[in-house]
């Protein structure tokens, strides 16, 4: 039993898609067009967007000139529609979701998931984190579409992604990196200090995944294990290194 997508909310639309496994979702992007990827950023954009453009009373100067750096990596000229909004008191979508593949319309209520100009900065966080773990997961199964100024276009992004996070300034979960209001636990070897999600999803089959930004600009993608949360391992691979990578296989070597 592997590591599953969408176990919550898909952290773009808000749906609640059926559990999917990573291998199975990653899989897909493997062989998706690039168009797909691009749609996936759009919504991203647009999501963007109706939260600098919100009315949340969290919303800083630090959060917005990251949300404005984020908003520059797009060159965004024009205002695209808000990917949801609310219609008599309940949630809608306005497009099918390029993320969890749900069809557009209405969405269960839920209290951790509303349109995005009001959102919360717990839901940013989580959208931010989320977000950060699906395309650094799509790009590193090397879609076939990838070339190496894509990826490092796309390493620039993930960069800005995490400073956007680090901006809100919540306390952040010590097992998987998520940022959060609160953490469960005393903190001891026996019940450490976890996030909701974790708490959630504690168990000896699960894998919780974290990005990380590395002194030297590298994205690390951290694995770390349910019963021992201060342990992280993982491969810190600098995007520079994976360009030359992708050179190599672009050229059958």
């Amino acid at each position: 039993m592997g590591p599953f997508i969408f176990w919550f909310n898909c952290p773009f639309c808000g749906a609640h898609p059926r559990p999917q496994a990573l291998v199975e979702y990653l899989a897909r992007w493997k062989k998706s067009p690039e168009s797909d990827f691009d749609a996936l950023l759009c919504s991203y954009q647009q999501i963007l967007l109706a939260i600098r453009v919100g009315h949340g009373p969290w919303l800083t100067k630090k959060f917005l000139a990251a949300a404005n750096s984020l908003a520059s990596w797009f060159d965004a000229e024009s205002a695209p529609l808000p990917p949801n909004r609310m219609e008599n008191g309940e949630l809608v979508a306005l497009s099918d979701c390029s993320v969890c593949g749900s069809v557009k319309g209405p969405r269960p209520k839920d209290r951790y998931f509303t349109e995005w100009g009001g959102a919360c900065r717990v839901q940013v966080a989580n959208f931010l984190y989320e977000a950060g773990i699906i395309i650094f997961s799509v790009v590193q199964v090397l879609p076939k579409w990838a070339s190496p100024e894509r990826m490092g276009r796309i390493g620039d992004l993930l960069f800005l992604n995490q400073k956007a996070m680090l901006a809100i300034s919540l306390l952040e979960c010590p097992f998987c990196g998520r940022k959060t209001t609160c953490l469960y636990g005393d903190g001891t070897a026996d019940n450490p200090h976890r996030c909701r999600w974790c708490l959630d999803a504690s168990g000896g089959a699960c894998v919780f995944l974290s990005l990380a930004v590395e002194a030297d600009g590298s994205i690390a993608l951290r694995v770390a294990e349910p019963s021992l949360p201060a342990k992280v391992s993982g491969t810190i691979v600098p995007w520079s290194v994976m360009a030359r990578i992708r050179r190599k296989r672009t050229r059958g070597i």
